[in-house]
């Protein structure tokens, strides 16, 4: 127990969160050798634990700015918490960077568009020959079609394309075909995919590269400013450093305010290139923001019951409390309103999105709505929920897990589709992933005084009752 502002990262704490990385790994790799996960799903939960644990340190910074711009000033006592959690975004952004490497470079095939045989209206007989060789392989795998909207064609896990109705029988008669075309002809191309070509100016493997790295570099950057610029604040005699971070958080909210919506188009909603959402980006980044706000509970929670941060009291949990409540009926809301739009617009083709997840993850699609909307809602509506430490520790445990869930069934149905399960392979995956997390958010609380020293609201965040 300690009252001190320095926080003391224990070599027993250091070891738990070591051992969840290294137990998580061992799980995972168990997992690839014994076939019960290929590279189809291993990158796919690459790709769902890298983009949820990143988008948690995205929306800390996100909960910085926008306090600092609103002159809040009961967030000053916990922005510590926050501050660490940006620690995360370099390295969960070096992840994200290798996938989409990885999409260049044929390494996995979670994004179909990156199938550059499939834009082409015309091609050779040569290279329709070679590309049917190719993912001959592929055929017969029905159970891991992906439908797409008004195509000739429907796309397999591994991101190959077959005639419906089709598989080696239909490769040989296009190579048949093919063999009556000379050599110099061009032939109409079956695998020839309208939608994915006429988006190919934006989702081409160059430009889905260069956005990835612009987001990652523009988030770290700015949140390092942040972060600097709080630091000073502690030895500074005058406000000059807090009228830094006010420019430099007002410079991050325009950056998020474009960056949040195009890297859930990018990481997300492209994984479905014939379906769209115009409320995606928004439910992307308000799942990611409760996420964050269950973790700044659990942390301050931990720090409270270790002796630290003595000043923080159920007055500041319940304005976090607050948060998580209100956030999570506005999940809600975008939940509903995605397909209430469809609905209401009579776009039935558009629900396509919606029923392959009702009909392959039955259960944990009605889990999803459940967890995420009634637990909130049913238990911190009451104040003393809010203000009650162990209830809403429960509750923010409870929620970080579960929209973990809510990014499962964003994208590993659109990856693997009816081949997804939760098994020691995700679970190992997940747990090495918050291991890593955790370990470099008590890390970075190590680097400075938990309690900002010389922020102008300190004293009154210290005062803050509700």
């Amino acid at each position: 127990m300690s009252s001190t502002t320095k926080f003391e990262f224990t070599s027993k704490l250091r070891r738990t969160f070591i051992g969840m990385f290294v137990i998580g790994l061992i799980a995972v790799v168990i997992g690839i050798v014994s076939g019960q996960a290929d590279n189809q799903k291993a990158w796919a939960n690459f790709l769902l634990n890298s983009v949820y644990f990143t988008g948690l340190s995205a929306t800390a910074i996100f909960f910085l700015a926008a306090h600092q711009i609103a002159f809040s000033g009961w967030h000053a006592l916990i922005k510590r918490v926050p501050e660490a959690m940006m620690s995360f975004a370099a390295i969960g952004g070096v992840f994200i960077i290798v996938i989409a490497l990885g999409t260049a470079l044929d390494y996995h095939h979670l994004y179909h568009w990156s199938d550059n045989f499939i834009k082409k209206e015309y091609v050779s007989a040569a290279e329709l020959h070679d590309y049917e060789m190719e993912h001959a392989h592929s055929a017969g795998h029905g159970d891991a079609e992906h439908h797409g909207e008004g195509e000739e064609h429907s796309y397999l896990g591994s991101g190959s394309a077959l005639l419906v109705g089709g598989g080696e029988e239909h490769a040989g008669d296009h190579t048949a075909e093919a063999a009556h075309a000379g050599a110099g002809d061009k032939i109409l191309n079956p695998y020839y995919d309208k939608i994915i070509a006429g988006k190919s100016a934006y989702l081409n493997d160059g430009f889905f590269i260069a956005r990835t790295i612009i987001y990652i570099v523009l988030w770290v950057f700015l949140g390092y400013q942040l972060r600097r610029f709080s630091l000073k604040e502690d030895s500074a005699s005058d406000d000059r450093w807090y009228q830094k971070t006010r420019t430099w958080a007002a410079l991050f909210l325009v950056v998020w305010a474009v960056s949040s919506s195009m890297m859930a188009w990018d990481w997300v909603m492209s994984l479905d290139p014939h379906w769209f959402s115009t409320l995606f980006g928004w439910y992307n980044f308000i799942s990611l923001f409760v996420g964050s706000l269950a973790v700044m509970i659990l942390v301050l929670i931990f720090l409270k019951n270790q002796g630290y941060m003595v000043q923080v009291n159920e007055n500041h949990l319940h304005d976090l409390g607050k948060y998580l409540f209100g956030f999570s009926v506005f999940w809600t809301y975008l939940w509903y309103s995605q397909f209430m739009l469809y609905w209401y617009g009579n776009i039935p083709e558009e629900t396509i999105w919606f029923l392959e997840r009702k009909r392959e993850y039955g259960g944990l699609f009605g889990a999803n709505l459940i967890i995420n909307f009634f637990v909130p809602f049913l238990v911190l509506m009451r104040r003393d929920a809010k203000r009650n430490f162990f209830v809403l520790g429960i509750v923010a445990s409870i929620l970080i897990v579960s929209h973990w869930l809510d990014f499962y069934l964003m994208i590993i149905p659109s990856t693997v589709h009816s081949g997804g399960s939760i098994g020691y392979f995700e679970v190992g995956m997940l747990v090495a992933f918050a291991g890593l997390f955790l370990y470099m958010v008590f890390n970075a609380l190590t680097k400075a005084s938990l309690i900002p020293l010389n922020n102008p609201f300190t004293k009154e965040s210290i005062e803050h009752h509700i």
